[in-house]
């Protein structure tokens, strides 16, 4: 027999929501993401599944209906993609691409020492706002040798480094040659993204 008690805390949760994602009109894909930064999402998105290259094919990204809709509107057509590839990170999503066919060589002579990656870690898990706050928060930064670029969080890592991908696209960033930091598993989809984007570790 155990005396279990009830009371009530304060604290922050995690918001999680379901945003549609529109090319030209036509719907694409529905992802569950924290809604913030969803613009960048979007883009990181396109371009992490290889449906853009760069930010001069896009002509507008807008939110609709109450934040819930977002449409992107490209300068071309886009052949929405009909197979999809269930992963093991989206919680039941998927991709458009195979990762287990599609390589993206990446060349770099960039080295970090234990001590440095040590360094950028430390640094990433005390920028991670969110997740301190609430916790079930992933979190994706962007970096090079000296310290943090740039640092995204969402409840899914892969959203999280579409983020990275799609903020650097609106800032005119590049990912080449700089090292990507995520929270959780690194399996074959987040690696592909990473080398999608050019990051070399």
């Amino acid at each position: 027999y155990y005396d279990i008690e009830c009371r009530p805390v304060r604290g922050v949760v995690p918001v999680e929501e379901v945003i549609t994602f529109c090319v030209n009109g036509q719907p694409l894909v529905r992802l569950m993401c924290t809604p913030v930064q969803l613009e960048e999402l979007a883009l990181g998105f396109l371009f992490n599944q290889g449906l853009i290259e760069a930010p001069d094919e896009v002509a507008a990204v807008e939110l609709r209906d109450g934040d819930q809709r977002l449409d992107v509107r490209l300068y071309h057509d886009l052949e929405t993609p009909r197979l999809r590839i269930f992963t093991s990170g989206y919680s039941g999503g998927a991709t458009f691409e195979d990762v287990t066919h599609v390589h993206h060589r990446v060349e770099s002579d960039l080295r970090l020492t234990p001590q440095q990656m040590t360094r950028l870690m430390e640094e990433f898990s005390r920028a991670t706002v969110l997740h301190r706050r609430a916790g079930g928060i992933h979190g994706a930064a962007l970096a090079d040798g000296e310290g943090l670029l740039c640092i995204t969080e969402d409840i899914g890592r892969n959203n999280a480094l579409d983020k990275i991908a799609g903020f650097c696209m609106r800032q005119g960033w590049p990912t080449r040659n700089c090292i990507l930091l995520v929270t959780g598993r690194v399996s074959s989809e987040i690696l592909h993204k990473v080398a999608r984007m050019g990051g070399p570790i």
